[in-house]
């Protein structure tokens, strides 16, 4: 029930619609997000290389989990990128993802503490980096104003917002592109314009998320 990463091009239809429009549920684990959501499922697979998992959970409701780069193989994952390809969970809320997480990989996770930990976490001080043009620049009418209400409301809560503008980003998402489209060209020399670009950008981004978090 996969379709491809472009969300406008999934052939599956978002159990959120209401009318006979036709509502992307985003890509490519599209099928994993509708089943949680239209009740047919309580936990789902998915593969994440430039968020096939954690976009189709965002555009269905639910809840995606891109796990740490080697911490599960990908033996099946169909190969896209070595430095981006991981297998990935979808769920219905996060509770669900720390029990399947559990499942899957007993030593990596307590979820009964877990979870209560989450609950009682305190926001006091915790910082988030907003203001970014890149990253609202295509927005649909109504989204970024409730992303921007889901951060007042954990400004309520305690946390604290700080202007934060990353002018790597539009390069970085330039270049990411090239490299999944082409990994092994970027993959066969250490010196190769991909992985040169890779690293200029990632000490840059470093240098700001220091300066973020001081």
């Amino acid at each position: 029930m996969d379709s491809p990463a472009d969300p406008d091009a999934s052939q599956n239809f978002s159990p959120w619609r209401r009318t006979s429009a036709h509502r992307a549920p985003g890509g490519s684990s599209s099928g994993a997000g509708v089943s949680l959501l239209e009740g047919s499922a309580l936990l789902a697979f998915g593969s994440d290389t430039a968020g096939s998992v954690r976009i189709p959970a965002c555009m269905t409701g639910t809840v995606g989990l891109k796990v740490t780069l080697g911490r599960w193989p990908a033996d099946g994952v169909v190969p896209l990128s070595s430095t981006f390809d991981t297998p990935g969970l979808l769920a219905r809320s996060v509770c669900d993802v720390a029990y399947g997480f559990a499942a899957l990989d007993p030593a990596g996770i307590d979820p009964v503490g877990f979870i209560a930990r989450a609950g009682t976490r305190d926001l006091a001080g915790v910082r988030i980096g907003v203001g970014d043009p890149f990253l609202w620049r295509d927005c649909d009418p109504g989204i970024a104003e409730t992303a921007h209400e889901a951060v007042n409301a954990l400004v309520r809560a305690g946390a604290v917002t700080r202007e934060f503008m990353l002018p790597e980003a539009e390069a970085a998402y330039t270049l990411f592109f090239k490299a999944v489209s082409a990994p092994s060209s970027c993959a066969a020399s250490s010196t190769g314009n991909c992985r040169t670009g890779w690293r200029s950008l990632i000490r840059s981004s470093l240098r700001r998320c220091a300066m973020l978090r001081a």
